[in-house]
């Protein structure tokens, strides 16, 4: 795997300055794909280094004040997956199957090796679609120190007519973002006690890059991640809030009843979940598994 120059480039430190020294780093995975990482590391390094991998299609700024208060103990390696805009991709790599989620579990490994990480003494830790790829990275042989997974998903349910739209031109989904957040707003995202959650996600939203979403989606339609756990010999906490309906509790507890070291964690909501404050639960999961 070849790790690209890692001189900072536009627009530059996304934390801008609040996680200490700052590098950015393109990472080449596979022929064809390199994907970009930002690393943040503070002067105290107390914790054990920690590489983020993120939701579908989500954008730094979501995680930014999560991130500012881990680098302040800690190496930080924060990874952009392939369906993220700033992946570089060519035009061979570019078909349903280079989003299979199998494959996002390998870049983990890759990125790491890339950016000088050991993996075996770090904590990883995902949301949604990033829990995901480190569930199919330690089947696939991945070690790691802990793993601390928020949301992940038991399957991808993509509602009927959301199948139907995943068939049409990638140039037809920037009008239909507006109906993409309505049915969220309405029928699966409690706006009303956890607006951070919707705002997250149209921001996402008005940002992807469609093409990738549609090959990201479809590679996700049949995808089910409850096999091969016995392979997991690492210890995995599920953290969850029963107010997130887009992931479900009871999902959630089902994939860490699983896990032969899985751990079920209840949150007090999916926006604390997403606030500094959940750095103290990673620590403390940590410390108690270590």
């Amino acid at each position: 795997m070849k790790n690209h120059p890692t001189e900072p480039v536009l627009p530059g430190d996304p934390l801008e300055g609040a996680g200490g020294s700052f590098r950015e780093h393109r990472v080449e995975v596979e022929a064809g794909v390199d994907l970009r990482a930002f690393e943040w590391s503070g002067l105290d390094r107390s914790e054990a280094p920690l590489l983020l991998v993120a939701g579908w299609i989500t954008i730094v700024d979501s995680w930014a004040p999560v991130l500012a208060r881990l680098a302040q103990t800690r190496r930080v390696i924060y990874l952009e997956s392939r369906e993220k805009a700033s992946a570089g991709i060519r035009s061979e790599a570019m078909h349903k199957d280079s989003f299979r989620v199998e494959c996002l579990g390998r870049d983990i490994e890759a990125v790491a090796s890339g950016v000088g990480l050991k993996l075996e003494e770090t904590v990883l830790v995902g949301s949604s679609l990033g829990a995901n790829a480190i569930l199919e990275g330690l089947k696939q042989g991945a070690r790691c120190r802990a793993a601390f997974l928020i949301g992940p998903n038991a399957e991808f349910a993509f509602p009927l007519w959301t199948r139907f739209l995943m068939r049409l031109p990638p140039g037809a989904y920037g009008p239909l973002v507006p109906l993409v957040l309505w049915y969220l707003r309405r029928f699966r995202l409690d706006v009303k006690s956890e607006p951070e959650q919707y705002e997250r996600y149209r921001r996402t939203a008005e940002g992807a890059d469609f093409e990738r979403l549609k090959l990201s989606a479809l590679a996700l339609e049949d995808y089910r991640v409850i096999e091969d756990f016995e392979k997991i010999i690492d210890p995995v906490s599920v953290a969850f809030a029963s107010s997130d309906h887009l992931h479900g509790e009871a999902n959630a507890r089902r994939l860490a009843e699983a896990l032969p070291r899985g751990t079920a964690l209840a949150c007090p909501s999916n926006a604390f979940l997403h606030r500094p404050d959940v750095v103290d639960e990673i620590d403390r999961y940590v410390k108690m598994v270590s």
